[in-house]
């Protein structure tokens, strides 16, 4: 049975160099370090080691923070990616879409 495919959030810790890991994962994988609140047109930023990715399947997020580790040579200590359908944000600097 194929896997599901839609908005998934990707949340991860690694022994080092957790910027170089989220810039690439930002620049060469399409994820974003921001979420939208439809509704509101409010937008949040996520926690450093969160991120957000329209359109994939949760297996291949997590192959993505793996490869992403291998090449950048830190540990992934932990990592977890679900779909995503209904979502509550808070963030003191959120701000307005334009």
């Amino acid at each position: 049975m194929a896997e599901t495919t839609g908005k998934v959030q990707l949340s991860y810790d690694v022994s080092d160099k957790w910027e170089e890991v989220k810039s690439t994962l930002i620049n060469e994988y399409k994820y974003s370090d921001v979420a939208l609140d439809i509704p509101t047109s409010w937008i949040y930023d996520l926690p450093n080691t969160t991120l957000h990715h329209q359109n994939k399947e949760v297996s291949k997020a997590i192959k993505d923070i793996e490869n992403v580790c291998q090449r950048h040579k830190v540990t992934l200590k932990k990592a977890v990616a679900a779909l995503i359908s209904e979502v509550a944000y808070y963030n003191e600097k959120k701000h307005y879409n334009e």
